[in-house]
C-alpha cells in the first residue's frame, strides 16, 4: 500500500504507547498523524513556520510534542490536534526531544549547543544545560529521572545529573559527530550512534564502554531501544536498519530497501513493528514477526 503524505522528507517519527498511532514530523513544516495498522491519515497538524525536526509522544498517549527549525517547541493534544502551548527559549533550531517516563519533564536539544529542561505540564523552563561546543543532535532521559544524555557534533556524549542540572561526565570515544543517543528502560544502559559508522553501548552506572557494534558501512544516524530493553535498532546512511540484541551485541536481522539514509526510527510497544523514515522520501513500516515483512510504505514527492 502506498499513501501520499508529506511533501518533503520526514525528520522524526513516534509511535503512541498503545501502538495504534504513528506521528511523523517533516521538512514540509507539518505533522501528520496516521493509523499505524492501516496507514490511514487521521489528521495533519500545522503551526510551525519551518521544518519539524523531532516529535515525541507522552507516556499516557495524550500529548504530542514537536520541535522545529523555527526554534520553538509546540505541545499538542494528540487526540484532537489542538495546540496547548508553545515553548520558546532556544536560540536555534530544535533538533531533538525526550519525555520522562512519568510525563512531567521534557528535555530538548538544539543547534544552539544547549540542552533545555522543561516542566511539560506547565511549560515552564526548569534549566539550561551548557557545555557542548557544537550542535546537540540528540537527547535521552532515564526512566528513573536521574540522568540526561546528549550527543553532539563536538564528537562527545555528555551525561547530566537531572535533579542537580549538572554535567557529571563526558564520553569521548567517538571519532565523529554523535548523531543519536538512547537510554534503556531500566536506566542501566546507554547507546550512542555516530558518523564514525559505529554504535557504542555503555554501562550507565560506571560509564564504561561495554562494546562497539560495527556492521554499518556508512554513518549511523539513529538508534532506538525497544520498550522491554532487549532489542536495539540502528538506522544508517547505508540504507539499512539493523536490529541487534542489546545485551550481547548480536545482529538479529537486517532490514533493507532504502535508497538513502534512514533518518528516524521508532519501535512499537509490542516490538512487532518497526518504523523507519528515509531521505529517499519513504516511511517504511515493518513487521518483525513472523518474518521481516515490509507491510506498508508511505511515500511523499520530492520538493520541486
Amino acid at each position: 500500500m502506498t499513501l501520499r503524505g508529506h511533501k518533503d522528507w520526514v525528520n522524526g517519527v513516534a509511535i503512541s504507547p498503545n501502538g495504534q498511532t504513528l506521528v511523523s514530523g517533516s521538512r514540509d513544516n507539518s505533522i501528520k498523524v496516521w493509523n499505524l495498522s492501516t496507514g490511514e491519515l487521521i489528521r495533519t497538524i500545522e503551526g510551525h513556520r519551518e521544518a519539524v525536526n523531532a516529535v515525541v509522544i507522552s507516556p499516557n498517549g495524550q500529548t504530542l510534542v514537536s520541535g522545529s527549525r523555527d526554534s520553538s517547541i509546540k505541545v499538542w493534544n494528540l487526540n484532537t490536534g489542538a495546540l496547548i502551548r508553545t515553548l520558546t527559549g532556544h536560540s536555534g533550531p530544535v533538533t531533538s526531544l525526550a519525555i520522562s517516563q512519568d510525563g512531567e519533564i521534557l528535555v530538548s536539544g538544539s543547534i544552539d549547543n544547549t540542552v533545555r529542561v522543561w516542566n511539560l505540564n506547565t511549560g515552564q523552563a526548569v534549566g539550561t544545560l551548557t557545555g557542548h561546543q557544537d550542535v546537540v543532535n540528540s537527547v535521552a532521559i532515564s526512566s528513573d529521572r536521574q540522568t540526561v544524555a546528549s550527543g553532539s557534533n563536538d564528537n562527545t556524549v555528555k551525561i547530566w545529573n537531572l535533579p542537580q542540572l549538572k554535567n557529571t561526565a563526558t564520553l569521548k570515544d567517538h571519532d565523529n559527530w554523535v548523531s543519536s543517543v538512547a537510554i534503556s528502560p531500566d536506566s542501566q544502559t546507554l547507546v550512542s550512534a555516530s558518523y564514525d559508522k559505529t554504535v557504542k553501548i555503555w554501562n550507565l552506572s560506571n560509564l564504561k564502554r561495554v562494546r562497539t557494534l560495527e556492521g554499518h558501512y556508512d554513518l549511523v544516524y539513529m538508534v532506538a531501544i525497544s520498550p522491554d530493553g532487549q532489542v536495539l535498532a540502528s538506522g544508517s546512511q547505508d540504507g539499512s536498519i539493523k536490529i541487534w540484541r542489546l545485551q550481547t551485541g548480536d545482529l538479529i536481522r537486517n532490514l533493507t530497501g532504502y535508497s538513502s539514509w534512514v533518518r528516524s526510527l521508532a519501535i512499537s510497544p509490542d516490538e512487532q513493528t518497526i518504523v523507519g523514515a528515509g531521505f529517499d522520501q519513504t516511511i517504511k513500516i515493518w513487521r518483525t514477526q513472523p518474518r521481516n515483512t515490509e507491510i506498508l510504505t508511505i511515500t511523499y514527492p520530492e520538493t520541486k
